[in-house]
């Protein structure tokens, strides 16, 4: 799946791009978007389920953990 990214994402990584750079650090919206887009990359969503699963004492159970 190709990730689309909307305007308002690409500005906020460049926001924290300047932020970073104003702080010493060194840039990490590239790194991010690469990262993102590597995930969602090699799912299928139609057969797919969101989420990871949930182990609870090394049993899985029938919860899903998704980060928005």
């Amino acid at each position: 799946m190709k990730v689309r990214w909307r305007k308002s994402a690409i500005q906020s990584l460049i926001d924290l791009d300047k932020w970073r750079v104003a702080v010493e650090l060194p840039r990490i919206a590239m790194f991010l978007k690469i990262k993102i887009g590597s995930y969602f990359l090699p799912r299928n969503y139609h057969l797919h389920i969101h989420g990871r699963e949930v182990f609870i004492k090394n049993y899985p159970v029938d919860l899903r953990m998704t980060l928005i």
